[in-house]
């Protein structure tokens, strides 16, 4: 798709701005609200690509809805990357993931962060002080013992956890 033809979301205007750019192919895109395949897929879409430059852009904007998005426009005239983005489209027609090693970390790092989150809420919450020997890694194997409540484990299960495993002492 050009740019002149590309919408963000339904009702949007086509070809927003960027009057210059109307005949650059729109590759990929993603929005603060994208899931990890999303980002994953941009990053190694670009990373393909050799970054951004003279061929290879990507153009950021506020949304309405999302928040902000982001594209990877290319050079239509420019041969070598209108190959490698004929590359990726084909690739992603066939199978949705760029590169699965990249996704996985991706994810995993996520979770990660989501569970860093989860442990610190629980521990203040409690008043716990997380020792040296805590890892969130470690953490996240007993994660499928605790009761969850709308997605979240129970803060007092974590805690209960932390000082029993010995990776908290309550705050006297």
């Amino acid at each position: 798709m050009i740019y002149a033809e590309y919408a963000p979301a339904v009702g949007d205007t086509r070809g927003l701005g960027l009057p210059d750019r109307q005949s650059w192919r729109v590759l990929v895109g993603q929005n603060r609200d994208s899931d990890p395949l999303s980002r994953s897929n941009f990053t190694c879409a670009l990373e393909s690509l050799g970054g951004e430059g003279e061929h290879v852009e990507v153009h950021r904007s506020g949304h309405w809805a999302v928040g902000w998005i982001e594209i990877i426009l290319i050079n239509p005239e420019h041969e070598p990357t209108v190959k490698i983005a004929d590359d990726i489209e084909a690739a992603l027609a066939d199978y949705p993931v760029l590169d699965e090693m990249h996704w996985s970390n991706l994810e995993h790092e996520e979770l990660c962060e989501w569970a860093e989150q989860v442990v610190q809420s629980a521990a203040n919450c409690n008043d716990i002080d997380l020792q040296e020997s805590y890892c969130v890694s470690w953490v996240l194997r007993h994660f499928d013992q605790w009761t969850y409540n709308d997605g979240q484990p129970d803060d007092d299960e974590i805690a209960a956890f932390l000082i029993e495993s010995g990776h908290g002492v309550k705050e006297e």
